[in-house]
């Protein structure tokens, strides 16, 4: 079952997110996105009264369903927290779309800032929703519940309390296990603190994994949000796990404090080593800048430097930064080809042509994964 609800006009929906990208800067700091010879609407011609759903539609009907969502999750997240997002194949909601969003200042912000914003190469038409979605609804308590069957993981999920760990099965098992933890903790990570991820690759836990909260309220809310969310291509089975996680047990003891201070000195130490990296690889493209310039390089040189080349490097990513991540963000402009990590914690995006890749960078410079990684992109050298 999943308790989010939905649109009016079809089921529930969970929001739809690959890794959960948190909150990042307004569309107006992603520098040198401006949709081409589409002039954006002016807040004048908006249409409907502000509330929490934007009805988005002239989408591009042959992108996947779950790539348009995710994608709609990736451009429309960083102006506030999305409840869901609704699409749907039918004749009628082709080329259509509703997002939710948790307030309407947040839904206007959105709404102003990507109008007629080019996604998949169409520019996209938004208004508000003539309507409340049901998930608002029920916040208001005007929302009419729907006769709905008991599925059976219903049926089993009604029979265990709740409690901090989570029990997700029906996992892709092709899918490696690092991946695996990295695509969980994005998209968990988003309704609260995680202790900890329990993924193993054994004949027992294929396709299985244990997610730990430190409350309980933060595992409901995950619970009801991403029940039959596809993760890489398959729906999700959560419920709660039938006892509690070795770490809560400890927690539930003494040690909260003590687990604490742990936390946050591995946090400090994995900021240290991405300080790290980044000062050695902006030393080393200093120390490439100055040879090829000479003592008193000119802007004439640098551009040289930067000449167009069909594979750009992309820097300043957050260290949980995966291939799937960067190709949901590439791969809206045409040409797109792959997405790979080099060592040292920088990317390469690769494109058909030079052409192609320009468009890309232009609309995604500055782009900011977190309010405190805005990617850096410049063309390869060649």
């Amino acid at each position: 079952m999943n308790p989010v609800a939905g649109a009016t006009h079809m089921p529930v929906m969970a929001p739809n997110l690959l890794v959960g990208l948190p909150p990042v800067a307004a569309h107006h700091m992603i520098h040198g996105v401006a949709p081409v010879a589409i002039p954006p609407a002016p807040p004048a011609e908006v249409t409907g009264s502000p509330n929490n759903t934007l009805y988005i539609r002239n989408l591009n009907e042959k992108i996947k369903r779950d790539e348009l969502k995710k994608s709609l999750y990736a451009v429309f997240v960083q102006f506030g927290q999305i409840l869901d997002i609704i699409t749907s194949r039918t004749l009628k909601m082709r080329g259509q779309a509703f997002v939710v969003f948790d307030d309407v200042n947040s839904a206007t912000t959105a709404l102003r800032a990507m109008q007629s914003f080019p996604l998949y190469e169409k520019p996209m038409r938004i208004e508000f929703a003539k309507g409340d979605s049901d998930i608002i609804a029920k916040r208001k308590g005007t929302y009419v519940a729907r006769p709905k069957a008991l599925t059976n993981s219903d049926t089993c999920l009604m029979d265990i309390r709740p409690n901090h760990t989570l029990y997700v099965n029906n996992l892709n098992d092709k899918v490696k296990k690092a991946d695996l933890r990295k695509a969980l903790y994005y998209l968990f990570g988003q309704h609260g603190r995680l202790l900890d991820i329990i993924a193993m690759k054994t004949m027992k836990m294929r396709g299985q994994a244990f997610i730990i909260y430190q409350d309980v309220q933060s595992a409901t809310t995950a619970l009801r949000s991403l029940q039959g969310f596809n993760l890489f291509q398959r729906p999700m089975r959560i419920a709660y796990a039938k006892r509690d996680s070795t770490q809560i047990v400890q927690l539930k003891g003494v040690s909260a404090e003590v687990q604490k201070r742990r936390e946050e000195e591995r946090e400090k130490r994995k900021r240290r080593k991405v300080a790290q990296r980044l000062a050695a690889a902006a030393a080393a493209a200093q120390a490439a800048t100055q040879a090829a310039n000479g003592p008193a390089g000119t802007g004439d040189a640098l551009n040289l430097l930067d000449q167009p080349n069909h594979i750009l490097f992309v820097t300043n990513l957050p260290e949980e930064t995966t291939d799937a991540m960067l190709t949901m963000l590439f791969s809206q402009f045409s040409g797109f080809k792959e997405a790979r990590r080099a060592p040292g914690g920088v990317w390469f995006v690769e494109y058909e042509s030079a052409e192609q890749a320009a468009a890309a960078r232009s609309a995604y410079e500055g782009f900011k994964l977190t309010p405190t990684h805005a990617m850096q992109i410049s063309f390869a050298k060649k």
